[in-house]
Protein backbone atom coordinates (compact mmCIF):
# COMPACT_ATOMS: atom_id res chain seq x y z
CA UNK A 1 0.00 0.00 0.00
CA UNK A 2 1.29 3.29 -0.90
CA UNK A 3 1.44 6.41 1.48
CA UNK A 4 -0.45 8.52 1.90
CA UNK A 5 -0.04 11.99 0.93
CA UNK A 6 0.53 14.26 3.68
CA UNK A 7 2.40 17.72 4.66
CA UNK A 8 5.03 16.42 6.19
CA UNK A 9 6.22 18.36 9.28
CA UNK A 10 10.24 19.50 9.73
CA UNK A 11 11.08 18.41 13.25
CA UNK A 12 14.81 18.76 15.30
CA UNK A 13 15.74 15.57 17.36
CA UNK A 14 17.17 16.80 20.50
CA UNK A 15 19.23 13.26 21.69
CA UNK A 16 19.26 10.86 19.16
CA UNK A 17 21.33 7.88 21.04
CA UNK A 18 19.67 4.81 22.71
CA UNK A 19 16.08 5.65 23.39
CA UNK A 20 16.43 8.92 20.96
CA UNK A 21 17.95 6.41 18.00
CA UNK A 22 14.10 5.00 18.03
CA UNK A 23 12.40 8.54 17.97
CA UNK A 24 14.30 9.60 14.69
CA UNK A 25 13.67 6.23 13.28
CA UNK A 26 9.52 6.26 14.10
CA UNK A 27 9.44 10.32 12.94
CA UNK A 28 11.12 9.78 9.52
CA UNK A 29 9.30 5.97 9.09
CA UNK A 30 5.96 7.52 9.90
CA UNK A 31 5.65 9.98 7.45
CA UNK A 32 4.43 12.55 9.24
CA UNK A 33 7.86 14.12 10.29
CA UNK A 34 11.24 14.66 7.86
CA UNK A 35 14.19 15.73 10.29
CA UNK A 36 16.29 18.61 9.87
CA UNK A 37 18.74 18.75 12.46
CA UNK A 38 19.78 16.50 15.32
CA UNK A 39 21.46 17.59 18.63
CA UNK A 40 23.51 15.44 20.82
CA UNK A 41 26.95 15.98 22.95
CA UNK A 42 28.19 12.31 22.01
CA UNK A 43 29.97 12.02 17.93
CA UNK A 44 28.98 8.58 17.98
CA UNK A 45 25.62 8.73 18.75
CA UNK A 46 25.29 12.16 16.10
CA UNK A 47 27.02 9.62 13.63
CA UNK A 48 24.59 6.81 13.89
CA UNK A 49 21.89 9.57 13.33
CA UNK A 50 22.88 10.92 10.26
CA UNK A 51 23.51 7.43 8.42
CA UNK A 52 19.40 7.20 9.29
CA UNK A 53 18.37 10.72 8.27
CA UNK A 54 21.19 11.52 5.79
CA UNK A 55 21.31 14.57 6.87
CA UNK A 56 24.67 16.39 6.48
CA UNK A 57 27.54 16.89 9.55
CA UNK A 58 25.95 20.98 8.98
CA UNK A 59 22.84 19.82 10.18
CA UNK A 60 24.46 18.38 13.70
CA UNK A 61 24.81 20.46 16.96
CA UNK A 62 25.55 19.96 20.46
CA UNK A 63 22.79 22.51 21.94
CA UNK A 64 19.21 22.76 21.48
CA UNK A 65 19.71 25.98 21.42
CA UNK A 66 22.12 26.41 18.47
CA UNK A 67 20.02 23.91 16.39
CA UNK A 68 16.83 26.41 16.71
CA UNK A 69 18.96 29.20 15.78
CA UNK A 70 20.44 27.84 12.94
CA UNK A 71 17.48 25.93 11.24
CA UNK A 72 13.85 26.31 10.65
CA UNK A 73 11.60 23.25 11.76
CA UNK A 74 7.81 23.03 13.16
CA UNK A 75 8.67 21.19 15.92
CA UNK A 76 11.32 19.55 18.72
CA UNK A 77 11.47 16.08 19.86
CA UNK A 78 13.34 15.69 22.96
CA UNK A 79 14.73 12.58 24.15
CA UNK A 80 17.63 13.56 26.66
CA UNK A 81 18.47 12.38 30.07
CA UNK A 82 14.95 13.43 32.34
CA UNK A 83 17.22 16.34 34.32
CA UNK A 84 17.64 18.36 30.78
CA UNK A 85 13.82 18.04 30.09
CA UNK A 86 12.56 21.09 31.39
CA UNK A 87 15.13 23.88 30.16
CA UNK A 88 15.04 21.98 26.91
CA UNK A 89 11.56 22.05 26.44
CA UNK A 90 11.37 25.87 27.74
CA UNK A 91 13.60 26.83 25.01
CA UNK A 92 11.99 24.61 22.60
CA UNK A 93 8.76 27.05 22.73
CA UNK A 94 10.25 30.16 23.09
CA UNK A 95 11.69 29.62 20.01
CA UNK A 96 8.27 28.80 18.92
CA UNK A 97 8.30 25.18 18.40
CA UNK A 98 5.75 22.41 19.00
CA UNK A 99 7.34 20.04 21.32
CA UNK A 100 7.06 16.18 22.05
CA UNK A 101 8.89 15.26 24.92
CA UNK A 102 10.25 11.73 26.08
CA UNK A 103 8.45 10.57 29.40
CA UNK A 104 9.25 11.83 32.28
CA UNK A 105 7.82 15.03 31.16
CA UNK A 106 10.27 16.76 33.86
CA UNK A 107 11.70 16.14 36.90
CA UNK A 108 8.89 18.23 38.81
CA UNK A 109 5.36 19.56 39.21
CA UNK A 110 6.55 22.94 38.94
CA UNK A 111 8.42 22.97 35.71
CA UNK A 112 6.20 20.77 34.04
CA UNK A 113 3.43 23.14 34.77
CA UNK A 114 5.72 26.16 33.94
CA UNK A 115 6.14 24.20 30.66
CA UNK A 116 2.52 23.34 30.25
CA UNK A 117 1.63 28.04 30.88
CA UNK A 118 4.38 28.76 28.21
CA UNK A 119 2.92 26.20 25.61
CA UNK A 120 -0.01 27.82 26.61
CA UNK A 121 1.18 31.38 26.16
CA UNK A 122 2.92 30.29 22.51
CA UNK A 123 -0.07 29.03 21.12
CA UNK A 124 2.17 25.80 21.13
CA UNK A 125 1.44 21.88 21.03
CA UNK A 126 3.30 19.97 23.72
CA UNK A 127 3.00 16.42 24.04
CA UNK A 128 4.60 13.57 26.11
CA UNK A 129 5.85 10.13 25.15
CA UNK A 130 4.23 7.73 27.34
CA UNK A 131 3.95 4.86 25.09
CA UNK A 132 3.41 2.33 27.81
CA UNK A 133 -0.24 3.04 28.14
CA UNK A 134 -0.54 2.44 24.05
CA UNK A 135 0.14 -1.01 24.07
CA UNK A 136 -3.22 -3.47 23.05
CA UNK A 137 -3.55 -5.03 26.58
CA UNK A 138 -3.52 -1.62 28.35
CA UNK A 139 -5.93 -0.14 25.63
CA UNK A 140 -8.49 -3.28 25.87
CA UNK A 141 -8.35 -2.86 29.73
CA UNK A 142 -9.30 0.80 28.94
CA UNK A 143 -12.01 -0.29 26.74
CA UNK A 144 -13.67 -2.34 29.06
CA UNK A 145 -13.34 -0.51 32.37
CA UNK A 146 -14.65 3.11 30.31
CA UNK A 147 -17.34 0.21 29.18
CA UNK A 148 -18.14 -1.39 32.14
CA UNK A 149 -18.20 -4.58 30.08
CA UNK A 150 -17.84 -6.65 33.59
CA UNK A 151 -19.55 -4.17 35.77
CA UNK A 152 -18.20 -1.01 37.07
CA UNK A 153 -14.21 -1.34 38.66
CA UNK A 154 -13.65 -1.19 42.39
CA UNK A 155 -9.86 -2.43 43.15
CA UNK A 156 -6.91 -2.52 41.52
CA UNK A 157 -3.54 -3.75 41.61
CA UNK A 158 -0.41 -3.63 39.63
CA UNK A 159 3.22 -4.75 40.26
CA UNK A 160 6.35 -4.35 37.81
CA UNK A 161 9.16 -5.97 38.10
CA UNK A 162 12.53 -5.05 36.41
CA UNK A 163 16.01 -6.36 36.32
CA UNK A 164 17.71 -3.63 34.91
CA UNK A 165 21.38 -4.44 36.30
CA UNK A 166 22.29 -0.73 37.04
CA UNK A 167 21.09 2.58 37.95
CA UNK A 168 19.23 4.94 35.34
CA UNK A 169 21.05 8.42 34.44
CA UNK A 170 21.23 10.18 37.75
CA UNK A 171 18.19 12.03 38.94
CA UNK A 172 16.30 11.84 42.44
CA UNK A 173 13.59 9.18 42.56
CA UNK A 174 15.40 7.65 39.69
CA UNK A 175 12.99 4.52 39.53
CA UNK A 176 10.05 6.74 39.68
CA UNK A 177 10.50 9.33 37.07
CA UNK A 178 12.29 7.28 34.85
CA UNK A 179 10.37 4.09 34.68
CA UNK A 180 7.91 4.13 37.81
CA UNK A 181 6.41 7.17 35.84
CA UNK A 182 5.20 4.39 32.46
CA UNK A 183 3.72 2.08 35.16
CA UNK A 184 1.82 5.14 37.46
CA UNK A 185 0.93 6.98 33.54
CA UNK A 186 -0.87 3.42 32.39
CA UNK A 187 -2.85 2.75 35.69
CA UNK A 188 -4.14 6.37 35.15
CA UNK A 189 -5.09 5.36 31.68
CA UNK A 190 -6.80 2.41 32.55
CA UNK A 191 -8.63 3.23 35.71
CA UNK A 192 -9.86 6.57 34.38
CA UNK A 193 -10.58 7.57 38.15
CA UNK A 194 -8.76 10.72 38.75
CA UNK A 195 -6.66 9.82 42.46
CA UNK A 196 -7.79 12.25 45.09
CA UNK A 197 -4.98 10.50 48.23
CA UNK A 198 -1.87 8.86 47.79
CA UNK A 199 0.05 7.09 50.59
CA UNK A 200 4.03 6.70 48.60
CA UNK A 201 7.48 5.05 49.39
CA UNK A 202 10.05 5.77 46.95
CA UNK A 203 13.44 3.97 48.41
CA UNK A 204 15.88 1.48 47.84
CA UNK A 205 15.85 -2.24 49.65
CA UNK A 206 18.27 -2.82 52.14
CA UNK A 207 20.97 -4.11 50.16
CA UNK A 208 20.27 -1.83 47.39
CA UNK A 209 23.73 0.46 46.08
CA UNK A 210 22.06 2.93 43.72
CA UNK A 211 22.61 6.45 43.92
CA UNK A 212 18.40 7.19 44.26
CA UNK A 213 15.48 5.10 44.68
CA UNK A 214 14.64 2.07 42.46
CA UNK A 215 11.52 1.24 44.34
CA UNK A 216 8.20 2.86 44.38
CA UNK A 217 4.98 1.58 46.60
CA UNK A 218 1.65 3.54 46.63
CA UNK A 219 -1.59 3.26 48.04
CA UNK A 220 -4.20 5.25 45.65
CA UNK A 221 -7.89 6.35 46.66
CA UNK A 222 -9.76 7.20 43.75
CA UNK A 223 -12.96 9.29 43.09
CA UNK A 224 -16.05 6.65 43.29
CA UNK A 225 -14.68 4.93 45.82
CA UNK A 226 -12.20 2.87 43.52
CA UNK A 227 -9.27 2.42 45.19
CA UNK A 228 -5.70 0.24 44.31
CA UNK A 229 -2.09 -0.56 44.99
CA UNK A 230 1.10 0.00 42.80
CA UNK A 231 4.43 -1.66 43.56
CA UNK A 232 7.57 -1.92 41.50
CA UNK A 233 10.94 -1.67 41.23
CA UNK A 234 14.20 -1.30 38.25
CA UNK A 235 16.51 -3.29 40.75
CA UNK A 236 14.39 -6.74 40.79
CA UNK A 237 15.83 -10.27 40.81
CA UNK A 238 14.05 -11.24 37.69
CA UNK A 239 11.24 -10.09 35.48
CA UNK A 240 7.30 -9.90 36.66
CA UNK A 241 4.40 -8.16 35.83
CA UNK A 242 0.41 -8.31 36.53
CA UNK A 243 -2.17 -5.85 36.26
CA UNK A 244 -5.48 -6.56 37.84
CA UNK A 245 -8.78 -4.72 38.18
CA UNK A 246 -11.24 -6.13 39.95
CA UNK A 247 -15.20 -5.20 38.68
CA UNK A 248 -18.37 -6.00 40.27
CA UNK A 249 -18.84 -9.65 38.01
CA UNK A 250 -15.09 -10.46 37.20
CA UNK A 251 -11.29 -9.97 37.59
CA UNK A 252 -9.08 -8.67 35.00
CA UNK A 253 -6.04 -9.92 34.59
CA UNK A 254 -2.91 -8.84 32.39
CA UNK A 255 0.09 -10.92 33.10
CA UNK A 256 2.41 -9.35 30.19
CA UNK A 257 1.92 -5.75 29.20
CA UNK A 258 2.86 -7.25 25.75
CA UNK A 259 0.74 -9.94 25.83
CA UNK A 260 -1.88 -10.86 23.03
CA UNK A 261 -4.66 -12.46 25.64
CA UNK A 262 -5.82 -11.28 29.12
CA UNK A 263 -7.45 -13.35 31.50
CA UNK A 264 -11.09 -13.12 32.91
CA UNK A 265 -12.31 -14.35 36.16
CA UNK A 266 -15.51 -14.88 37.28
CA UNK A 267 -16.95 -15.07 39.96
CA UNK A 268 -18.07 -15.67 43.02
CA UNK A 269 -21.01 -17.65 42.05
CA UNK A 270 -19.94 -19.50 39.46
CA UNK A 271 -16.03 -19.49 39.65
CA UNK A 272 -14.73 -19.59 35.96
CA UNK A 273 -11.87 -18.48 33.96
CA UNK A 274 -11.74 -17.51 30.19
CA UNK A 275 -9.67 -16.33 28.10
CA UNK A 276 -10.10 -13.01 25.76
CA UNK A 277 -8.17 -11.42 22.67
CA UNK A 278 -6.40 -7.90 23.09
CA UNK A 279 -7.84 -5.14 20.53
CA UNK A 280 -5.91 -4.66 17.44
CA UNK A 281 -3.52 -2.41 17.18
CA UNK A 282 -3.71 1.19 16.40
CA UNK A 283 -2.53 1.31 12.53
CA UNK A 284 -4.54 4.44 11.60
CA UNK A 285 -2.82 6.39 8.67
CA UNK A 286 0.56 3.88 9.15
CA UNK A 287 -1.02 1.16 6.85
CA UNK A 288 2.06 2.12 4.44
CA UNK A 289 4.76 0.63 6.92
CA UNK A 290 5.77 -2.77 6.56
CA UNK A 291 5.18 -3.50 10.32
CA UNK A 292 1.65 -2.16 9.89
CA UNK A 293 1.28 -3.85 6.48
CA UNK A 294 2.10 -6.97 8.64
CA UNK A 295 -0.08 -6.45 11.42
CA UNK A 296 -3.41 -5.93 8.99
CA UNK A 297 -2.18 -9.35 7.19
CA UNK A 298 -2.59 -10.97 10.48
CA UNK A 299 0.67 -11.44 11.62
CA UNK A 300 2.26 -10.55 14.96
CA UNK A 301 3.96 -7.80 15.64
CA UNK A 302 6.80 -9.43 17.07
CA UNK A 303 9.63 -6.99 17.68
CA UNK A 304 8.37 -4.64 15.49
CA UNK A 305 5.75 -3.69 18.62
CA UNK A 306 7.94 -0.91 20.13
CA UNK A 307 8.24 0.93 16.16
CA UNK A 308 4.88 0.89 15.93
CA UNK A 309 3.44 2.45 18.80
CA UNK A 310 6.14 4.96 18.43
CA UNK A 311 5.01 6.13 15.23
CA UNK A 312 1.81 6.35 16.34
CA UNK A 313 2.92 8.99 18.88
CA UNK A 314 4.93 11.06 15.73
CA UNK A 315 1.29 10.59 13.98
CA UNK A 316 -1.11 11.88 16.98
CA UNK A 317 1.88 14.59 17.43
CA UNK A 318 1.18 15.65 13.97
CA UNK A 319 -2.86 15.21 14.20
CA UNK A 320 -2.33 18.45 17.35
CA UNK A 321 -0.40 20.09 15.38
CA UNK A 322 -2.14 20.17 11.92
CA UNK A 323 -5.85 19.37 13.45
CA UNK A 324 -5.84 20.34 16.86
CA UNK A 325 -6.45 17.17 17.81
CA UNK A 326 -5.39 17.18 21.61
CA UNK A 327 -3.61 13.50 22.36
CA UNK A 328 -3.98 11.52 25.83
CA UNK A 329 -1.02 12.48 26.53
CA UNK A 330 -0.63 16.20 25.76
CA UNK A 331 1.58 18.93 28.33
CA UNK A 332 -1.97 19.56 30.15
CA UNK A 333 -3.17 15.58 30.50
CA UNK A 334 0.03 14.26 31.84
CA UNK A 335 0.21 16.49 34.45
CA UNK A 336 -2.18 14.36 36.10
CA UNK A 337 0.71 11.66 35.81
CA UNK A 338 3.46 14.22 36.98
CA UNK A 339 0.88 15.25 39.93
CA UNK A 340 0.77 11.86 41.11
CA UNK A 341 4.59 11.38 41.24
CA UNK A 342 5.00 14.65 43.02
CA UNK A 343 2.53 13.40 45.81
CA UNK A 344 4.28 9.85 45.71
CA UNK A 345 8.12 12.06 46.43
CA UNK A 346 6.10 14.10 49.03
CA UNK A 347 4.19 11.81 51.15
CA UNK A 348 7.70 9.79 51.15
CA UNK A 349 9.19 12.78 52.67
CA UNK A 350 6.53 14.03 54.82
CA UNK A 351 5.30 10.40 55.76
CA UNK A 352 1.90 11.27 55.43
CA UNK A 353 -1.20 10.44 52.98
CA UNK A 354 -1.21 13.49 50.89
CA UNK A 355 -4.32 15.01 48.82
CA UNK A 356 -4.56 15.72 44.97
CA UNK A 357 -5.19 19.29 43.62
CA UNK A 358 -9.24 18.83 43.41
CA UNK A 359 -9.87 16.42 46.00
Amino acid sequence: MAPVQREQLRIIHVGVGTRGKSHVRAALESGYWRPVALVDVVPDYLAAAREITGLPESACFTTVEAALDAVESEAVAIASPVTFHAQQIMAALQAGRHVLTEKCFTTSLHDAETCVAEAVRRDRKLVVVQNARLRPAMRTLRRLIQEETYGPLGLFLMSFFKPRGGPYNLSPHMHLWQQGVHELDTTLGVVQHPVRRVWGLSNNPTWCDWPSESTVQAILECDGGVSGTHLSTSNARGNGFEFRLECAEAALVAGDRGGETLRVLWGPKNRREETIPVDPYDTRGLEHHPVAQAILNGDGPGRGEGILIDMTIYRNLHEYVVEGKEPESSGRRNLDTIRLLDAIVRSTEERRAIELKGA
